[in-house]
């Protein structure tokens, strides 16, 4: 901060200059630059914080966490399909299920498949109701 001297050696605070601060680069900025940039982010950060906010808000139909999809609609009920004939010996049938989409259940058809090791079993997907909502628990080899 500018201070000056007077005749008394009494050290005055001159308030028409600003004071200097400079940046890691040696350019000298004054306070209220720095001031107005501070106060620049923190708003462009607090407008981005608000669309995501209201982007949340607006989606409506389901919540993300930490565990998954939270999805406020229970799924229909399942689609009875017809299973074509196995393919080979020692296929397993992975029975289809209803997954969300974003907007929508979406209907994904059965399969045969391998099981990766002897003995294995398939466990099917299944649709689990919590407090938040229906989340979807994948299928996955026993």
């Amino acid at each position: 901060m500018g201070r000056d001297k007077g005749e008394t050696g009494v050290r005055t605070l001159n308030l028409q200059q600003q004071p200097r601060v400079y940046s890691c680069k040696g350019d000298e900025v004054s306070a209220w630059e720095v001031d107005m940039k501070v106060r620049d982010v923190v708003r462009i950060s607090s407008g981005a914080f608000a669309i995501v906010g209201m982007l949340a808000i607006s989606e409506g139909c389901a919540a993300t966490t930490r565990g998954g999809v939270y999805v406020r609609t229970g799924p229909p009920s399942p689609i009875v399909e017809s299973r074509v004939a196995a393919p080979g010996p020692g296929y397993v049938w992975v029975p289809g299920f209803h997954r969300w989409d974003g907007a929508a259940y979406a209907w994904v058809g059965g399969r045969w498949e391998r099981p990766p090791r002897a003995r294995a079993a398939w466990v099917p997907g299944r649709w689990i109701h919590h407090r938040s909502g229906w989340h979807f628990v994948d299928g996955h080899w026993r």
